[in-house]
């Protein structure tokens, strides 16, 4: 492990480019198979930022449709890729924010696609935006030059 991943796992320092530090950080292939240890992480943190156990659980459902997202659209034909997901307590709840170096994406561009997309065929799926939508506070998208698509999920206390 790097000087860099051990400030990171004690907690001390975000990624280039996030806006503060961070409480922790989870660096993972971009494979279904860890999106069960991404949501256990998100309800531990959760709990330890004051979050209820609805909220925390709330948030581990957005979470996980946020990294489905990565998953199936940022690295099309089976791509290896990663996401690392920064979790950062804030005063009232908790941000956790998945970064990958995958395709670019636009949040509302998404949405506005799903919504498209299901008004012809409800059964077409395309909910994943919008229930992040519903079970978040907040969310903020940004694709950094050098680090990739950020997209901040916001849930308060």
């Amino acid at each position: 492990m790097s000087e860099s991943d051990n400030d990171l796992a004690r907690g001390e320092t975000a990624q280039p480019g996030c806006d503060s530090h961070s409480f922790g950080t989870l660096r993972v292939p971009a494979r279904p198979s860890y999106l069960e240890l991404v949501g256990t992480v998100v309800r531990w943190f959760g709990r330890r930022a004051g979050l209820s156990e609805e909220q925390s659980q709330e948030l581990e459902v957005a979470v996980d449709e946020a990294c489905t997202n990565v998953v199936r659209h940022a690295f099309p034909d089976g791509a290896d890729g990663e996401m690392t997901v920064v979790f950062r307590p804030t005063d009232d709840g908790l941000e956790v924010t998945i970064q990958d170096r995958g395709v670019p994406f636009g949040p509302e561009e998404g949405t506005k696609i799903a919504h498209e997309k299901r008004s012809r065929d409800p059964a077409s799926g395309g909910m994943g935006l919008l229930l992040i939508d519903r079970l978040t506070d907040a969310v903020r998208y940004c694709r950094d030059p050098r680090e990739g698509n950020r997209f901040t999920l916001i849930k308060r206390k």
